[in-house]
C-alpha cells in the first residue's frame, strides 16, 4: 500500500510526497517534531481521521479548533499510543482504576473512548472546561506511531470542517482543510471502521456501578455488556456493571445537548455529520399518513438508503446510494458495513447533489430498536446528519411531468410503487409507452378484439402485451371492426 504525506501552504500548495511501505521512520520522526512545536498533523485512524495537535499544549490545541470552526463547549479525545500513557492524564481512584484497566485489557487498541477526571496537566480546551478527558488508544497503527513519534498524547477530533461530513479518506480532509497553513496529512487510505469511537464515562461513586454510553460509535453496546458480565462471573470485577445509554433513550431519538452547552463528549449536537444540501430523514410512514411533506419533489432529490428499506421508491429518485454494501446491492450487507460507508456516501451525494444542482438529500429512517448497536450508532449519524428533520412522500411531493399519476387504483401508482432497483421511472415509462404503441399497431393490423385491461400483461420494468388471441383476424362477434383503441386506465395523464 502507498503512504502519501500531503502538506499544504497559506496560498495553499500542495505538495505531495510518496513513500512505499514499510514507510521510513525519519518521517516520523520530522511528523513527531512537528507536533512537539504546536503544528497540525492530520492523521488516519480505523474510525476517522482525525486532526491531531499536541494535547498538552492549549496553544496547539486552540490552533484545532480555529482550523475547524469548532466551538470550545466541543471536547476533544486525547489519543495515546498504549493504556499505560492515559494513567497520567486520568485521576481515577483504584475502583474506577480496575475497571478502566479491565475495559483497555479488552478493547485497546480500538474503537472506545473512556471518560474520567482529568489530571492538571490536561488543558481546559481539550476538556471544555469541564474537568474530565475522554481517552483512547486507536487501533491504527500509523497513528499510533506517529503518537510515539510525537511523545505527547494527540488530542485530535475529526479533520473536517466542524458540523460537516466526517472524513474517512484523506482527500475528504483535503477537500475541508486546505485553508489551513502548513496542515501535513498522513495517508492511510479508506477507514475500516467508518464512524467515531463509542464514549463512555466512568461513573461509579453511585450504589449503582455504571458505565454511561455518551455516544454510540464503532464498539457495540452489545459487546461492552456481555465482557463486563463475563468479567464479573470469571471475579475479574468486584462488582456487576451495567451500562446505561444516556446517547439514546428505549424508542426514542438520540439525545441532543443545547449549542452552548460544555459536553463531556463530542458528537451529541443537533446538527453534526452533515452535507452542505438540505437533508431530511425519509420516513417509512406511507404516503396516505400525516407528516411534513418533502421540500423538493424526488425527481430532484437524492436517496440514501439502508438495506433496501425504500426499494419501492428507487424509481422516483433521481439519484440512490445504498449504504450496505459497496456494489450498492440492496438488502445485503449489515449495519456494521453500513457504518463503514455512511460518511463516504454522504460526501458522494453531497458532491453529486452540488454538481447536479439538486435540492435535497433524503436518508432512509429506520428504527434501529432491537437491531443492535451498529444500527444504533448508524442511526444516530443519519439523525445528526439530517439535524433531526423528517419528511414523508405525499401525493403532491411528485411532479406531474415526471410521474403523469399519483393515485391509488391506476397502472401510474403501481408502475412507481414497483419501479426495479436499478431503473428509474423515466426508463420504465420508455418500456410502456413503446411497448404501447406497438401494440396498438400490431392490435390494429391482427385485428385483435378483447382489448380490456384482464387481457393485458403489465411488467415492472413497463413492459406492456396483449395475452389473449381468442379474436383476431377479423373472427370478432362484434358488427364492427376493430379500432386502434386503449382501456382509458392504461392513458396516463
Amino acid at each position: 500500500m502507498i503512504i502519501s504525506l500531503i502538506e499544504t501552504f497559506p496560498k495553499p500548495v500542495p505538495f505531495f510526497h510518496f513513500e512505499p511501505r514499510p514507510h521510513h521512520p525519519e518521517r516520523f520522526e520530522a511528523l513527531g517534531a512537528a507536533l512537539r512545536r504546536g503544528r497540525l498533523v492530520a492523521f488516519p485512524t480505523e474510525t476517522v481521521y482525525g486532526l491531531g495537535a499536541n494535547g498538552l499544549d492549549p496553544d496547539a490545541v486552540l490552533q484545532i479548533f480555529e482550523a475547524k470552526g469548532r466551538p470550545l463547549t466541543d471536547p476533544c479525545i486525547l489519543h495515546v499510543s498504549k493504556a499505560a500513557d492515559a494513567h497520567a492524564l486520568l485521576d481515577l481512584d483504584p475502583g474506577a482504576r480496575a475497571v478502566f484497566d479491565v475495559l483497555t485489557k479488552e478493547f485497546w487498541p480500538g474503537p472506545l473512548s473512556i471518560v474520567g477526571p482529568a489530571r492538571p496537566v490536561v488543558p481546559p480546551q481539550v476538556t471544555a472546561s469541564t474537568g474530565f478527558v475522554a481517552v483512547r488508544c486507536p487501533s491504527h497503527p500509523l497513528a499510533r506511531q506517529l503518537i510515539e513519534a510525537a511523545g505527547k498524547p494527540l488530542a485530535a477530533p475529526s479533520a473536517n470542517r466542524f458540523g460537516h461530513i466526517s472524513p474517512t479518506l484523506p482527500d475528504h480532509v483535503l477537500q475541508d482543510l486546505q485553508h489551513v497553513p502548513f496542515l501535513q496529512i498522513l495517508d492511510g487510505g479508506p477507514c475500516n471502521v467508518g464512524i467515531e469511537s463509542t464514549v463512555v464515562k466512568l461513573d461509579l461513586a453511585s450504589s449503582a456501578k455504571s458505565l454511561l454510553l455518551l455516544r454510540q460509535g464503532g464498539l457495540p453496546r452489545e459487546r461492552l455488556e456481555s465482557y463486563l458480565g463475563e468479567c464479573f462471573r470469571r471475579g475479574e470485577l468486584q462488582e456487576s456493571i451495567s451500562v446505561v445509554s444516556i446517547a439514546r433513550k428505549p424508542r426514542s431519538d438520540p439525545v441532543v445537548k443545547p449549542d452552548d452547552e460544555a459536553q463531556m463528549a463530542p458528537g451529541m449536537l443537533l446538527k453534526h455529520y452533515a452535507p452542505s444540501v438540505h437533508t431530511v430523514l425519509l420516513s417509512p410512514i406511507s404516503s396516505r399518513d400525516g407528516g411534513l411533506e418533502i421540500p423538493s419533489p424526488p425527481h430532484r432529490s437524492v436517496l440514501i438508503d439502508f438495506g433496501g428499506r425504500r426499494a419501492d421508491h428507487h424509481g422516483l429518485f433521481l439519484k440512490v446510494y445504498e449504504l450496505c454494501d459497496e456494489d450498492g446491492a440492496a438488502g445485503k450487507g449489515t449495519a456494521e458495513d453500513a457504518c463503514r460507508h455512511v460518511f463516504a456516501t454522504l460526501r458522494a451525494a453531497e458532491a453529486f447533489a452540488i454538481a447536479e444542482k439538486v435540492e435535497l438529500i433524503c436518508l432512509a429512517d429506520f428504527d434501529p430498536e432491537g437491531l443492535g448497536g451498529y444500527a444504533e450508532a448508524l442511526h444516530d449519524r443519519l439523525f445528526r446528519s439530517a439535524s433531526g428533520r423528517r419528511a414523508v412522500l405525499r401525493k403532491s411531493s411528485v411532479s406531474p411531468d415526471n410521474f403523469r399519476l399519483w393515485s391509488r387504483g391506476d397502472l401510474g401508482t403501481w408502475l412507481v410503487e414497483h419501479t426495479p432497483p436499478g431503473m428509474n421511472f423515466d426508463q420504465v415509462m420508455d418500456n410502456f409507452c413503446g411497448t404501447v404503441a406497438a401494440g396498438c399497431v400490431a392490435s390494429y393490423v391482427l385485428g385483435l378484439g378483447d382489448r380490456h385491461l384482464e387481457n393485458i400483461c403489465l411488467t415492472k420494468q413497463g413492459q406492456f402485451f396483449h395475452i389473449d388471441f381468442g379474436y383476431f383476424l377479423g373472427e370478432d362477434p362484434k358488427p364492427f371492426a376493430p379500432q386502434v383503441r386503449l382501456p382509458a386506465q392504461v392513458v396516463l395523464h
